[in-house]
């Protein structure tokens, strides 16, 4: 019987029992596997394992408004990832948005709970305690709003209503405006011949091409014309404007020239019957404006700003020669200077007048007067040449060098 139990024997005996009892050990553990286990059996150290980390909702100390005291989002700190359960985790959190900022803060109140879901594959054991760490949050926060001072009502600025200023228009003489033929100049032949005329022009233009010039002219300014006398060498016609009437003579100087003569009385033709020749400055002094119309800009448009100065009862008036656009008188008197002066006149400036300058204009025995006018608007200078000193006007208004 000692035999029997001995070492040897009994490593035997286990030899022979221990492929049975390797078997009976794998039926029991697989058994437990898959047997399910009660939560309220479950030791405590597995139930620690299987623990959902809390989430922390709590915002900060602070409150919903920073050191700025500017309105702050509320931040949820959620678990690492790595922390969660085996499985690959989703977690969605759903918050309402802000509303766009607006200068005042409101209470915001979602409209329905919302949840903290976990979605996670797990053993169906573990599925119910995952199912109690799921964890409602509340339907509404408490916002601290400050007291904001009350709004200013904004101040109402009153609309001012300027009125238009009313140009006044200076009253002009009915003929002031009378045309002047294009390329004539002052003529000696009334003065010679004892015509009081403040408008006597000759032109090297035929009688015929001067008459379409006025025939087109006199009509579009408002004037209406009558003939009077039709003959070869002299054509009158009456002309009139604003019940006002004078009379306008064309006569044929030498089968050359066009003496074209406006006054306020018909002229006979016997006066220029002794025609006197224009001395070597005269006609120098033409030649001088001739090549000033082809530099400047010209308008037969007489807008005197002054016009009682230039009234037809002052006497000397020669010639006007017309308005330059676009320059001032003093600027235009400079041009006529230097192009004077070019030709050897001595032309220097005597007085102010009209509102513009005087100049007087001299070469040896030849005197000329001309007068640099403002026009009523100031866009121009109207230039007229007179034959007498006009020493009563340069007495009483004083004399003013350049």
């Amino acid at each position: 019987m000692i035999e029997s139990f001995a070492p040897s024997n009994f490593l035997i005996a286990i030899q022979q029992l221990s492929p049975s009892m390797l078997l009976l050990s794998f039926l029991m553990h697989g058994l437990l596997l898959v047997i399910p286990l009660s939560p309220s059996n479950k030791p405590n150290s597995v139930a620690k394992k299987e623990e959902t980390p809390k989430l922390s909702l709590v915002p900060p100390k602070s409150g919903f408004f920073d050191a700025r005291k500017t309105l702050v989002t509320p931040i949820t700190k959620l678990p690492p990832k790595d922390s969660l359960p085996n499985g690959t985790a989703q977690i969605v959190a759903q918050l309402p948005p802000l509303p766009p900022s607006s200068g005042t803060v409101t209470q915001i109140l979602p409209s329905a709970p919302f949840r903290l879901t976990t979605t996670e594959t797990l053993p169906p054991s573990s599925a119910r305690a995952v199912a109690a760490t799921q964890t409602t949050l509340p339907t509404s926060f408490a916002v601290i709003t400050p007291t904001a001072a009350p709004l200013t009502s904004p101040k109402v600025v009153k609309k001012v209503t300027f009125s238009p200023v009313k140009k006044t228009t200076a009253t002009v003489a009915p003929f002031s405006d009378f045309p002047k033929y294009k390329n004539a100049q002052a003529s000696s032949v009334c003065a010679a011949s004892e015509i009081d005329s403040k408008y006597c022009q000759q032109t090297s233009d035929r009688l015929n091409l001067v008459l379409v010039f006025f025939a087109n002219k006199l009509p579009a300014l408002g004037y209406k014309a009558k003939k009077i006398a039709d003959k070869s060498d002299v054509k009158v016609f009456q002309v009139s404007k604003a019940e006002q009437t004078q009379y306008l003579h064309f006569f044929v100087q030498d089968e050359q020239s066009t003496v074209v003569l406006l006054s306020q009385k018909q002229v006979k033709l016997k006066k220029f019957n002794n025609p006197v020749v224009d001395t070597v400055e005269k006609q120098v002094f033409d030649a001088t404006f001739t090549s000033l119309y082809d530099e400047l800009s010209w308008s037969e448009d007489l807008n005197f700003s002054q016009p009682g100065q230039f009234a037809e009862s002052i006497p000397g008036i020669e010639n006007i020669f017309g308005t330059v656009l676009g320059k001032t008188p003093d600027e235009v008197a400079l041009i006529v200077k230097t192009k004077l002066e070019a030709q050897g006149f001595n032309a220097s400036q005597r007085s102010i007048y009209g509102g513009g300058y005087l100049y007087e204009v001299k070469k040896g025995s030849f005197t000329k007067y001309i007068t640099f006018a403002p026009t009523v608007d100031g866009t121009g200078a109207i230039v007229i040449s007179w034959s007498k000193p006009l020493v009563e006007l340069i007495n009483s208004q004083g004399s003013q060098k350049r």
